[in-house]
């Protein structure tokens, strides 16, 4: 392989490289962290990149994803790595900075591709996404943009990357290869523009009863229009005095503060027991027993036990047409995706364009703002806020250091004041609970898990459908009816 001049930099410099990239453009590029040694003497051939001990199972998990629906059989695939050269040494990040300016010139100059395929952590910070301190989870399965220079002109193009686990991580664990390839068949669907863009949802947050009214009127005369269609999702958003008894439905300092519905391409939420809430919502109590008892609906929920043990065993309204759930779903179709079963999770797996629908939820009291800092910290030690105004140049190390602190007090008692902010902070998000959220982003957030769950669902059952009609019974018969069971004995707990 032709070096770069870059390579200079790198203690490796002299070291075996893998062969050049391929010339032809590909449509999804493969990266994974460094060639194995069993590649040394493959390197001239870019062929068998991916042919090592650790990883050749990429190449046979391509072949099976290209076979699996045909519009993915005319999709080029391309293949290289973070770090270029071969060593049985440990990765490091210097080397990963070093390599990634040779990585990007290839991507720009031939590779060429519309998305990326990270296998890890490494590849995605030599693309040059900046993942902080987060691990591997915070981004899995995600749309991330990353904007890729040719390192000769500067200019830069953006392509879309998806980070899954690498290689290292199925060679010990191989329940979690479904997962890659559910990121790998997002890739390809991606690349082939299918199933990624999707028109977005109409949300609605009425604040007054008829709005209510109108919501659930326009639900039942859906369904009733469209009876291939019947699922409807349920939610509700909980609070009490702290963020433990808002998620226990038996204590008496528990409420609902919010309910979210979704249905065709739509989700709505509207408020309940909230404190800012205008009306009194039982007033409506009738219209929305009668949604949940209209036999034309089938309901649907994520981690429907803990929903039903607020609206059913709390608030008294029956689930009777509750059929599916898409979390025990899950869970069926994916028995070994331990800690992927969340919402948010299947979202990521499902719906990717969705991926960070709560990034904007905030709360009403942003303890991030200087003047909410100011207040609190004016209340108790002015010293305090002219110390963390000052850091705001800098790291309070670097402030301590650069700043002439005597006129407020020593080092210590300054180090003191902001080691008593941290905690005090930490000591206020224990507290915050759901109702601190500003209505508005509560609302909207709550509308988007409505419309989510009830698409997740939807495209669980037509998976399904055509699978097997003996999962549909298991669901009906066995996961709603035990879920309901389990949640009553929960809720009253057992003699």
């Amino acid at each position: 392989m032709i070096k770069d001049v870059t390579c200079q930099e790198c203690p490796f410099y002299l070291s075996e490289h893998i062969g050049p990239p391929s010339n032809i453009a590909c449509d999804v590029l493969i990266i994974g962290d460094r060639p194995d040694l069993y590649e040394r003497r493959h390197r001239n051939q870019d062929a068998v990149l991916f042919t090592g001990r650790k990883d050749s199972w990429v190449r046979k998990l391509v072949k099976e994803s290209l076979n699996s629906d045909p519009a993915f059989k005319d999709l080029d695939i391309g293949y290289s790595y973070a770090v270029q050269c071969i060593s049985s040494d440990k990765m490091t990040i210097k080397e990963v900075e070093r390599c990634s300016k040779f990585l990007r010139r290839n991507i720009k100059v031939f590779h060429r591709p519309k998305v990326a395929l990270c296998l890890g952590l490494a590849p995605l910070k030599a693309l040059g996404i900046d993942t902080g301190q987060q691990g591997l989870m915070s981004f899995r399965g995600r749309y991330l943009n990353a904007g890729i220079s040719d390192g000769i002109s500067g200019r830069k193009s953006g392509i879309k990357a998806i980070v899954t686990y690498p290689a290292s991580s199925i060679d010990s664990n191989k329940d979690l290869m479904p997962l890659v390839m559910k990121d790998l068949k997002k890739c390809l669907s991606y690349a082939s523009s299918l199933n990624y863009e999707r028109d977005l949802p109409e949300l609605y947050t009425p604040m007054d009863l008829n709005g209510i009214r109108s919501i659930i009127s326009e639900i039942r005369e859906y369904v009733r229009d469209n009876p291939r269609d019947p699922l409807v999702s349920f939610d509700v958003e909980t609070a009490g005095s702290d963020r433990e008894s808002g998620l226990r439905p038996w204590s008496d300092k528990s409420k609902v503060i919010a309910l979210a519905l979704g249905w065709s391409n739509k989700g709505a939420a509207f408020l309940m027991d909230h404190r800012s809430v205008t009306y009194d919502w039982r007033e409506v109590k009738g219209c929305i027993e009668a949604l949940f008892k209209d036999p034309n609906i089938k309901f649907t929920a994520h981690n429907g036990k803990f929903d039903y043990q607020w609206l059913s065993l709390k608030l008294g309204i029956q689930l009777d047409q509750w059929k599916w759930d898409s979390m025990l779903a899950e869970h069926l179709l994916n028995e070994c995706g331990q800690g992927h079963y969340g919402l948010k999770q299947l979202t990521v797996d499902y719906l990717p364009q969705f991926s960070d629908y709560e990034k904007d939820l905030k709360y009403e009291v942003d303890g991030s703002s200087e003047a909410d800092r100011a207040s609190r910290l004016m209340a108790s030690d002015v010293k305090g806020f002219m110390a963390l105004k000052l850091t705001k140049a800098g790291s309070e190390k670097r402030a301590l250091q650069v700043y002439d602190f005597s006129e407020y007090g020593s080092k210590g008692d300054i180090k003191k004041i902001l080691s008593w902010l941290k905690r005090s902070e930490k000591e206020k998000e224990k507290n915050r609970t759901f109702e601190d959220y500003k209505v508005p982003q509560l609302l909207h957030y709550a509308a988007m898990d409505g419309f989510l769950t009830k698409t997740i669902s939807k495209m669980q059952f037509q998976r399904v459908r055509h699978e097997s009609k003996q999962f549909i019974n298991i669901m009906r018969d066995h996961c709603i009816p035990t879920s309901k069971t389990l949640g009553e004995m929960e809720y009253n707990g057992v003699m």
